[in-house]
């Protein structure tokens, strides 16, 4: 089994590939090609280090925290699994995806606001676990978004809806003319 992964927005191979052997007599005559050239450049094959299958976390909660940043997730997520992939931990103010600026693609993370901070102690026994083959991790976020941070208008869901009427009182944002906002 090989799995060699692509770039997001061009498809072009990264530089690195993960080949499962199917006995070790094949996985011994791989390593012995570290260092040979191929197709202009030197390979260096290495043993994998294994997925850890516990995460162990020690980082004290911040004080006032009610957001998680979860990374790792699979790019076809909607915000209606992230929503019910947390539902558990407490109730959920939003979710706020990452997309690339310029594809608008999303970037495979996101920040989950919960109601009150106690659901983060919950939220936060998930990094590590596996998500659709994919290994979650998920940490406390301290600061706020970014000032151009804007949500997608378009795609409105229970998540972001409450934080979209949040934007539109302060005025600060472009979004703020919406037609979704009760204030204008």
């Amino acid at each position: 089994k090989i799995m060699l992964p692509r770039y997001q927005d061009s498809g072009r191979a990264i530089g690195y590939a993960h080949v499962e052997f199917a006995d070790e007599a094949s996985l011994n005559k791989a390593l012995k090609m570290t260092g040979k050239e191929m197709g202009g450049r030197y390979l260096v094959i290495q043993p994998s280090k294994g997925k850890s299958k516990t995460a162990v976390y020690w980082k004290k909660t911040p004080e006032g925290c009610r957001t998680i940043f979860v990374k790792g997730l699979p790019y076809d997520i909607s915000e209606e699994e992230v929503g019910n992939l947390f539902a558990h931990c407490g109730a959920i103010n939003s979710i706020r995806f990452v997309n690339n600026s310029v594809t608008r693609q999303f970037k495979g993370f996101c920040y989950v606001e919960f109601a009150n901070s106690l659901s983060l102690k919950k939220a936060i026994e998930m990094n590590g676990k596996e998500f659709r083959g994919r290994n979650l991790i998920v940490d406390y976020d301290e600061g706020q978004p970014k000032k151009g941070y804007k949500y997608k208008v378009d795609e409105l869901s229970k998540y972001n809806k409450l934080s979209l009427i949040h934007i539109c009182r302060c005025r600060r944002y472009a979004v703020c003319r919406s037609r979704w906002s009760p204030y204008h």
